[in-house]
């Protein structure tokens, strides 16, 4: 199984019978940043990673060419950012919605992106989602005022995807 992030448009959908439009971040390591960090900063139009990641080549190639520490240095450092961006290229993504008007919603757990959007959609029509008006089911329900176990058919208070309401 793996983890994605739900990240939902604040504007309404453009046609009352679409639903509300998210994206899904899968968390952990991107291979594809890690093997192709260029072109994969441009497919997700991640211009500012792209730019942090040319410094960082600039520095490091700069740095190799000045100090010559040999050929294992060069290849290690070269090796360590391709890590860091591995490790960093879907939060620049998250980063890029929130700055587009999306906002994390919460996260799902599926095999993988196709069966993701399938749970978040079935999420949203379980939650009652307005699709004439265009307004987004609510992403996390009040705790009542008995506690988080004391909602009001007496099962416990929960967020959009089983995780517990703030």
């Amino acid at each position: 199984m793996r983890l994605y992030t739900v990240h939902l448009k604040d504007a309404a959908p453009a046609d009352a019978g679409d639903p509300p439009a998210f994206e899904l971040v899968r968390d952990g390591f991107c291979w594809a940043a890690f093997f192709l960090p260029l072109l994969w900063a441009v497919w997700r139009g991640q211009w500012t990673g792209l730019l942090l990641y040319l410094i960082c080549v600039l520095a490091t190639s700069t740095l190799t060419v000045m100090a010559v520490p040999g050929e294992a240095v060069e290849i290690a450092l070269g090796l360590g950012l391709a890590v860091l961006t591995g490790f960093s290229a879907n939060d620049w993504w998250r980063w890029r919605l929130q700055r587009q008007g999306y906002r994390n919603v919460g996260a799902v757990a599926a095999a993988d992106a196709d069966e993701a959007a399938m749970r978040v959609l079935e999420v949203f029509d379980a939650r009652g989602n307005d699709r004439k008006s265009g307004s987004p089911a609510p992403t996390e329900q009040a705790v009542p005022a008995g506690g988080p176990s004391g909602g009001p058919s007496g099962e416990p208070s929960s967020g959009p995807w089983g995780t517990p309401a703030r």
